[in-house]
């Protein structure tokens, strides 16, 4: 990581710039966290400690934690069971978070039905070092992108005790080193965003078709600029949305891949971005969203093609929002947010179509470790 050691003082969102950056220690890494934005902000009430089943609150409603208890995590299982949840999120309505700094995975549920969310003990057996991206489609298969080991972690039903691997269980990214991942709804394609190579090249995006454990093909953006990737997005046609920081300009960027091959496309009519972070995509003419780091806003485009709202940001109220996805039915847009509650990070959520201040429930005190992925299960419909 001494390539991104260099290039930490030209960003200008520090927060993901440190966790990219690879402190000496875990707790320096935390310190330098905290830090980056002061102590100005309220910080939250430490939580009291929880009884747990299955490394999990057991202060859940009955019918989630005996589908939980049974590895039931389909949509159609939630329907059976029960349906909408009373709360007003779809079924199952918990959400994993993936804090890199201390190296855990959580997984975040509803007190009694209703919220706060309540984060919930760290997912045992996954054997990551540094957990950034993430993502759960809607069969519960969930992948890590575990940006110094060069690979993306995949499991099914990794919300229980040990993990169970998925097929196959890892994708090798020989090379890169890679901090966002994206599938599809069957996952017969998977796209991962490489911050940059081990040997300190630029960003890409590295692509795996048809369960393959190797990348069958990996996309680069030809700015002829230093550049560093953040996210990577699949739609439903099953296009590759990549987002990167330009080092050389100091902005963001948004480029598309048709099908994921080929030659990337700039997104149209795309506004100024400070500092590039994740991107999703509803269901309805396929808006897409994507987040300013710089601006800790998210922001929307009218269809992939745009135009973006670029003067009134569609959410605001973060301190760092980096990484977002939607839940079942686009009723929520869940952020990870590493520096709300000074710098002890945050699970957010909007509730699309509603121009009011996100909902935040505080990281534990005691794991002082920022969210960074964020994934609900069982993720989009996508």
């Amino acid at each position: 990581m001494t390539t991104m050691k260099r290039t930490t003082a030209l960003l200008t969102a520090p927060v993901l710039a440190a966790v990219l950056a690879g402190a000496a220690s875990s707790a320096s890494s935390a310190a330098t966290l905290r830090g980056a934005f002061g102590d100005t902000a309220t910080h939250a009430a430490a939580r009291p400690a929880m009884t747990l089943l299955h490394g999990l609150p057991t202060v859940l409603r009955p019918d989630v934690a005996y589908a939980l208890d049974h590895r039931q995590f389909g949509a159609a299982q939630g329907r059976r069971l029960g349906g909408a949840s009373p709360d007003g999120f779809p079924w199952p309505n918990f959400v994993y978070t993936c804090q890199p700094v201390l190296n855990d995975c959580t997984l975040w549920s509803p007190t009694f039905g209703v919220p706060p969310f309540t984060q919930g003990a760290p997912i045992a057996g996954l054997g990551t070092t540094k957990p950034v991206g993430m993502i759960v489609n809607t069969a519960g298969n969930m992948w890590i992108a575990d940006e110094p080991t060069s690979r993306i972690l995949h499991f099914k039903s990794a919300n229980i005790g040990a993990p169970v691997a998925g097929l196959p269980p890892v994708l090798n990214d020989p090379g890169e080193l890679p901090v966002d991942v994206d599938a599809s709804l069957n996952g017969n394609l998977v796209a991962v965003a490489n911050v940059s190579t081990t040997a300190g090249g630029n960003g890409s995006v590295s692509v795996y078709r048809n369960s393959s454990p190797n990348p069958n093909s990996i996309l680069i953006v030809p700015t002829g600029h230093a550049i560093q990737g953040i996210g990577i997005m699949i739609d439903k046609p099953g296009n590759c949305f990549f987002s990167y920081q330009d080092l050389t300009l100091n902005a963001g960027n948004i480029v598309e891949f048709k099908a994921c091959k080929g030659k990337s496309i700039p997104v149209p009519l795309l506004p100024p971005i400070g500092y590039a972070g994740g991107m999703a995509m509803d269901g309805g003419v396929h808006n897409l969203y994507y987040v300013d780091q710089a601006a800790k806003s998210i922001f929307k485009c009218t269809g992939e093609s745009g135009p973006c709202f670029a003067t009134a940001p569609w959410g605001t109220g973060f301190a760092d929002p980096v990484y977002i996805n939607f839940d079942p039915g686009w009723s929520h847009l869940w952020v990870s947010d590493a520096a709300m509650f000074a710098g002890n990070g945050a699970l957010c959520y909007t509730t699309v179509g509603a121009a009011v201040a996100p909902t935040c429930f505080a990281t534990l005190l005691n794991n002082g470790d920022p969210p960074v992925g964020v994934a609900p299960a069982p993720g989009s419909l996508y």
